[in-house]
């Protein structure tokens, strides 16, 4: 009898346990609200930082529009000077290039010549026409001697003992022009071009005849047998030609502002000589 009684009893309690535990899942399915569980920790983590990522997925591509907007700017910016280029003209009737032409003009390049001008030639006593002549002829000169220096570096005897010696030839052709304008104004030619004009005594020898005949340190040989002498090549040259040794022959020195005239036996004079250069 009492094992029924307890039957019965632990019957309802399963019975009440039920129903209560019916009761609650309808109140949850009834409104979602009442007691929702909260997110998971790592969930609502991600959903707190999404907004911030996509703000600095926005501030780089701000940057970089940026950047390309300036790079435009730039482009646009140079296509415009080149334009405003194209379009400049010189102005008509006047025959002046644009400004920038000018300016580069106005400080040209410096030129490296080995020849005088026109204006220094006159500016030593030289007569305008007899300057002009000339010139003419060192320019033809100094163009023999650019192509010598082309042909040179095209066959390759650049910097040789041909090219040297043709070189030499070259410079040298201008004493032919000695004949044709004078011995005046071939010493002023030289002064212009800032050669040596004179040839003068350096040191006497002790016993030559230039020491038994007066000459001193410092004389300025300007004749010799009556030619003009410029360098020592040619005084070397005078001396052994022409008479016989011995002969007594004129030498003509300048000595301070005095000419002095000096007869010496024709042969070695027995002076080491030296260049000058001065305005005649």
């Amino acid at each position: 009898m009492r094992a029924k009684i307890l039957l019965i009893v632990v019957l309802c309690l399963g019975v009440l346990a039920g129903y209560y535990l019916l009761s609650g899942a309808e109140i949850d399915q009834g409104d979602p609200n009442v007691n929702a569980p909260s997110a998971p920790p790592e969930i609502a983590h991600q959903r707190k930082d999404y907004p911030n990522d996509t703000i600095i997925r926005l501030q780089q591509r701000l940057a970089q529009a940026e950047q390309e907007r300036v790079w435009l700017a730039e482009r646009v910016a140079a296509l415009e000077a080149v334009i405003g280029k194209l379009g400049t003209f010189p102005d008509v009737g006047t025959g002046i290039p644009t400004t920038e032409t000018i300016e580069e003009s106005e400080h040209p390049a410096p030129v490296q010549t080995f020849h005088t001008s026109v204006e220094a030639l006159i500016a030593t006593g030289i007569p305008t026409e007899q300057a002009a002549f000339i010139q003419s002829r060192l320019d033809e000169y100094d163009l023999k001697q650019l192509y010598i220096k082309d042909r040179a570096s095209r066959e390759g005897w650049l910097n040789t003992a041909r090219y040297r010696k043709e070189q030499r030839q070259a410079q040298n052709a201008y004493r032919e022009l000695r004949s044709e304008i004078g011995d005046n104004a071939y010493d002023r030619m030289l002064y212009a071009l800032g050669q040596a004009n004179r040839v003068v005594v350096r040191d006497i020898m002790q016993n030559s005849s230039a020491e038994q005949y007066g000459l001193q340190a410092n004389d300025r040989v300007y004749e010799y047998d009556g030619q003009r002498v410029f360098t020592g090549q040619e005084l070397n040259e005078l001396v052994t030609q022409g008479g016989g040794a011995g002969a007594l022959v004129l030498v003509r020195v300048q000595r301070d502002e005095q000419q002095l005239d000096f007869y010496l036996p024709r042969g070695p004079i027995g002076i080491r000589l030296a260049s000058g250069r001065e305005l005649p």
